[in-house]
């Protein structure tokens, strides 16, 4: 985690900056807070730095100076955009609120500068993360049990097309969307034991997000099934601000079919896709209401991105 958070205050005034200093980061008991001197440059912060306790990637600098981000992120400092206005910053995560900031924000960008796997959420049994270069073999290794196997749209690759797959997919996929497939492991012994999460699917013409799950044979038939949609569905919907979540299941897959429904989904219709046969279920979380016009989705995707901004080049390539 950061140990120093520096804030450029150039494009604060009085007032705000009191609302800084008195609400938004009182929660950061573990951080140093600094409010450095409007209109820094680069000596200034360097000196400001060595003089410090800590190391240069322990620091986290918010700042709306385009100089000032380049040159500090060229000397290692790990560096957020501040943009209320909405200009272009040369940052990969810019922030338009500073009340958007808070310890779960700050650990998430802590793991994206430091190439860690992000922690979604803890259960009883289990803990949820992305997956990381590490875990591919055994995630590999789940692929390749018959049971889940049937159900693949396609074949495994073998692993070494496998891990080359999966880890642009962590390259990309989560720094983008900022959801996924997770990795699922088992908290006694850390072993890598499903996938769940998130992914947007187009489903006969209309944009949709999809749950979907597997978990390996041997810790089936434990109640982890149903633990592991449960907490994933209740953290896209605190965190997402999902309106609806779908999942397609090939019809052939009974016992999918009763999961999602103990998760408390409901049927809606059976589709064919590509020649198979699926089932679509959904869940609608109360007191949320069902996007039906272009101008609701346009709507809640402005909203979506006010609350999640994310200014990352996205490119789906393996190297």
């Amino acid at each position: 985690m950061f140990k120093s958070l520096l804030l450029d205050t150039s494009a604060l005034d009085t007032e705000i900056l009191k609302q800084v200093n008195t609400h938004v980061f009182q929660s950061f008991t573990e951080i140093n807070i600094r409010c450095i001197a409007q209109n820094i440059d680069l000596n200034e912060l360097t000196h400001f730095i060595s003089d410090s306790p800590f190391q240069k990637d322990e620091f986290l600098l918010i700042s709306n100076q385009s100089s000032i981000l380049e040159e500090a992120q060229a000397q290692g400092i790990f560096c957020l955009g501040y943009c209320p206005n909405l200009q272009f910053l040369p940052t990969k995560y810019c922030i338009e609120d500073l009340e958007a900031l808070d310890v779960a924000y700050l650990k998430l960008l802590w793991c994206r500068f430091r190439h860690l796997p992000y922690k979604i959420v803890t259960t009883r049994h289990l803990v949820i993360r992305e997956l990381s270069g590490t875990d591919l073999k055994d995630l590999y290794n789940v692929f390749q049990e018959p049971e889940i196997k049937h159900f693949l749209p396609e074949e495994p690759d073998d692993l070494e097309d496998f891990i080359q797959k999966y880890s642009a997919y962590i390259k990309h996929e989560y720094t983008f969307y900022e959801y996924g497939m997770w990795g699922v492991f088992h908290k006694e012994t850390d072993k890598l034991i499903g996938l769940c999460g998130f992914h947007a699917e187009e489903i006969e013409g209309t944009d949709e997000i999809t749950v979907g799950y597997m978990l390996s044979k041997s810790y089936t038939k434990k109640g982890l099934g149903k633990e592991m949609v449960r907490a994933v569905v209740r953290y896209g919907i605190r965190h997402f601000d999902f309106s609806r979540i779908i999942a397609k299941i090939s019809s052939d897959n009974t016992k999918s079919q009763n999961l999602i429904k103990a998760c408390s989904f409901n049927y809606l219709r059976s589709i064919t896709q590509n020649h198979i046969s699926y089932e679509l279920y959904e869940y609608i979380p109360k007191g949320k209401q069902l996007i039906t016009s272009t101008k609701d989705a346009s709507q809640r995707a402005f909203l979506d991105y006010q609350k999640h901004p994310d200014t990352s080049v996205y490119g789906k390539r393996y190297h």
